[in-house]
Parts: C-alpha cells; sequence; structure tokens
C-alpha cells in the first residue's frame, strides 16, 4: 500500500501525457490532419493540469519525507480541486466568445463562379445591442433578400431572458448599413435560420425549427414585418437549419438531423409532400460540411451548396460544395474553394463562423456572416 501511495505521481503524470496526446492522436487517425479546436484546448490544458500535479506530488515526496503519507489524499485533493476550477473558468471564457456572434459584411472581388480572388474588404458589423425590442445577447444566421431596391436582412436573435431565439429584422439601402427594425416571428419553441425567398409574387420563409421537431413554412401576410404559418413541411425529427430551392418543376429540400448527416427531400410542390431521397443520408458521419451555412447560391445554372464546418468545433468556418449531380435517383458533389477564411482577415477576423448570405451586385459580392 505504502509504494502504490509513493508512486501515485507517476500515474497522474502518464495520465496528464495521454490526456494531451489524446486530440492529437484523434486528429491524425480519423482526418489523417492535426486541426486542434476550443474542445481540444481543454483537453491538452487538463494534461498539462495533471502533469503539474504529478510533478508536485514527486517534490512532495522528496522533500515532505514522513509527512508525506499522512497528508498526500489532502494535498491530491486540494490540487484536483483548484484544477476543476481552473478548467471550468476557461471553458466559461470560450463559452461566452462563442456566445457573442454578431454579423459582419464583407465585398470580395467577382472573378469567376467557383472562386473569389484578391483581398475581402470589411465594411461594416451588426451587433446584438443594436436589438432593442428584446434583450439580446447574440445575432446570428442572416439571410439577405431584395425587394423594390431596399435589401433586407431576416436574421436569429438570441434573447437573454427565454434563452429562445427569435426573428429580426434589419433593412439596408446598399447591403452595407444596416438599420434595425424589429422582431418579426417569435414561438412557444426556439427557432433560427430563417431561410427566406420568394415564389408565385409570396415571399417565405423556413425559420429553423427543431425544438418543436418539425420544419415549418411561413407564408408572409404583411412583408417583412407579418408572417402566418402556411405548412408544416417535415415532423418527426429534429431537423436543423433547412434550405428549400426549385430547380425546373421539382423543389428540393437539404436538412440534417446532426452536425455530421445532411438529408435531401424533393417534391413537385413546395407544400409537400415531401419525398425522401434514396440516398439518404446523402453526407453521413461528415461534420466538416453536412449542415447547411446558407442558401444555394445558384449561377449561370450551376448549384453551389455552402455549409458549414462544423470540425473540430461546431463554427469552425464555412465550405462550398459545387453540385454536379441532382436528380430524384442520384447526388452527387465535389468541395471546392470559393470562399476565403473569413477567421484570417484583417480587424473583423472571426474565431468561427456558421452561416452567410450574398448579395450580388455588377462588381462584386457583399457577403454578410455570423462570428464570433
Amino acid at each position: 500500500m505504502i509504494k502504490l501511495i509513493k508512486y501515485n505521481y507517476i500515474f497522474i503524470f502518464l495520465l496528464g501525457v495521454i490526456t494531451i496526446g489524446f486530440p492529437f492522436a484523434h486528429d491524425y487517425i480519423i482526418w489523417h490532419q492535426i486541426n486542434l479546436g476550443t474542445i481540444d484546448s481543454l483537453f491538452i490544458l487538463t494534461g498539462f493540469v495533471y502533469i503539474l500535479i504529478g510533478f508536485s506530488l514527486y517534490l512532495i515526496q522528496k522533500y515532505w519525507k514522513r509527512k508525506l503519507f499522512k497528508y498526500q489524499e489532502i494535498v491530491i485533493l486540494i490540487l484536483f480541486i483548484l484544477s476543476i476550477f481552473g478548467i471550468y473558468i476557461y471553458s466559461l471564457s470560450i463559452s461566452s466568445r462563442q456566445s457573442q456572434w454578431r454579423l459582419l459584411t464583407y465585398e470580395l472581388n467577382k472573378t469567376n463562379t467557383l472562386k473569389f480572388k484578391g483581398k475581402a474588404y470589411h465594411l461594416s458589423q451588426f451587433l446584438a445591442n443594436e436589438v432593442n425590442d428584446i434583450k439580446a445577447d447574440f445575432v446570428a444566421d442572416p439571410f439577405t433578400i431584395k425587394h423594390k431596391q431596399t435589401q433586407y436582412c431576416f436574421f436569429e436573435a438570441g434573447n437573454k431572458e427565454s434563452k429562445k431565439g427569435e426573428i429580426g429584422l434589419a433593412i439596408s439601402s446598399n447591403g452595407i448599413k444596416w438599420n434595425y427594425e424589429k422582431i418579426v416571428l417569435s414561438e412557444p419553441f426556439h427557432i433560427s435560420f430563417p431561410l427566406v425567398f420568394k415564389e408565385d409574387n409570396h415571399f417565405y420563409m423556413i425559420p429553423e425549427s427543431s425544438q418543436d421537431s418539425s420544419v415549418r413554412l411561413y407564408k408572409a401576410t404583411d412583408f417583412p414585418i407579418k408572417w402566418k404559418l402556411d405548412t408544416i413541411l417535415l415532423s418527426g425529427q429534429k431537423y436543423m437549419d433547412n434550405v428549400v430551392f426549385k430547380q425546373g418543376n421539382i423543389w428540393w429540400l437539404f436538412t440534417s438531423t446532426t452536425n455530421d448527416n445532411l438529408l435531401l427531400f424533393f417534391s413537385n410542390s413546395l407544400q409537400g409532400p415531401w419525398e425522401p431521397h434514396p440516398k439518404n443520408p446523402i453526407r453521413e458521419n461528415y461534420p466538416d460540411g453536412s449542415r447547411m451555412a446558407g442558401k444555394i447560391f445558384i449561377k449561370n445554372d450551376s448549384l453551389f451548396r455552402i455549409a458549414q464546418d462544423d470540425y473540430p468545433n461546431y463554427g469552425n468556418n464555412i465550405k462550398t460544395f459545387y453540385i454536379n449531380k441532382l436528380d430524384s435517383t442520384s447526388y452527387e458533389e465535389k468541395e471546392i474553394r470559393f470562399f476565403p477564411d473569413f477567421r484570417a482577415l484583417n480587424s473583423f477576423s472571426t474565431n468561427g463562423v456558421h452561416s452567410c448570405s450574398l448579395i450580388e451586385t455588377d462588381s462584386s459580392y457583399l457577403v454578410m456572416i455570423d462570428g464570433y
């Protein structure tokens, strides 16, 4: 028993080494690359704390001598409490940074349909404190649409008091400077990701309502302020970040039930019924490119799918995929270079981004993203 106590520091030291090495080994084995995120940093910090504890115990055993065995359990307990407290404070700081989502507008040079080249110029930002009819602690998920020379941006506003998302509206004449209007849609459950589009001279919105286990289609009764539930398109699962678009006479719906899968449905009518694609899930166990991050971008009859890169942590970045085959029996896409890395740009650099909306001008694209 005495020997076991005497060499406790070795086991704690080895535990620290294993804890530090785990995220590196995981990345290399699963992804064949090292791409550490916030969760990985917690593992590494914890490992260093364990190594510090093990080293401290070694010094205690070497210099404390007889008092060692009497007080070692108390010393270990104190060190573990301090380490847990430190890790908790660090995790809170990460959580705080990730909750400070804001909307940023960039201008990107237009060169062709597959790639942006040159510098991305930051133009403006829209913050949660500009939402004045609720207490909002973040804004995210921007979706823009133009109507009568005015740009409208619908977005998620995190209600600090109710702890649920609501849909806010901002208006702009140029797509750069945005003026907040009001909350235009609220439900008893959380809603976000307000996909807005126009069809047959009517405006529609499909916000994410995974907390209600549904995909809900709303129709504007007085655009852009008043919206009414039109149809429940899907139900029974927690569908996230739903995107519909029309190609020819067929409607298509992308959705996810987890961060690492992608489902596809199709219908002859916007209101349904919707049929699951036979290839579902068209992406599985693929966190860095499954969940949708914005509308399907259509240029010269080419389709581009904008997706979240949620590896190694949620909101890591965004990716773009060129859809080269889409019909009722098959689906194919390939990843392309489309956007710059918004995390590496000038004073508006972000730690993460998970959705974006494009406004096309004659010479450039205005890209509104959410970032923290």
